[in-house]
């Protein structure tokens, strides 16, 4: 029996309808990547390591049979569907969608190209308020919770 792998999803936009954007990157992750199983609300922050729009941020879980780099190949090919853009050498800039891959199972996973669970989450609240309301693993580890207004 093959059973499915669960990772933990950080999604986030600031460029054009941000709400539209995040509500379309999780309908076609369930319909081209993965099974959604479930959607955080979304939660507004601002900027982080540059200056631009805020971001509207959500998080989900999803069920796949993928491996770990098959998911980040898939996720980042739903990236440039979305209209993103990556440029390597500029550092963080806008963007109409952004994917982190934040846990795959209970895997540590450090290679070129990816790092699981993300090295970062623990200093960013715009990942870890969102996996607290829909991972009772994850709370306790968001610090201070920022607005919530909406749901997809």
């Amino acid at each position: 029996m093959k059973f499915q792998n669960t990772a933990h999803l950080s999604l986030g936009s600031n460029r054009g309808n941000r709400q539209q954007q995040l509500a379309d990157c999780v309908d076609y992750i369930h319909n081209h990547v993965a099974t959604v199983v479930k959607v955080s609300g979304i939660y507004s922050s601002p900027a982080w390591g540059f200056e631009g729009d805020e971001f509207y941020n959500c998080a989900i879980t999803i069920h796949t049979f993928k491996t770990a780099h098959k998911l980040l190949e898939d996720l980042l090919s739903a990236e440039s569907k979305a209209g993103r853009v990556r440029n390597g050498s500029e550092g963080y800039t806008a963007r109409t969608i952004d994917i982190d891959i934040i846990s795959f199972n209970n895997e540590v996973i450090r290679e070129e190209g990816l790092t699981v669970p993300h090295p970062r989450m623990q200093d960013r609240n715009f990942v870890m308020v969102p996996l607290a309301e829909i991972g009772p693993e994850w709370h306790g580890k968001a610090g201070r919770y920022q607005y919530r207004f909406g749901t997809l």
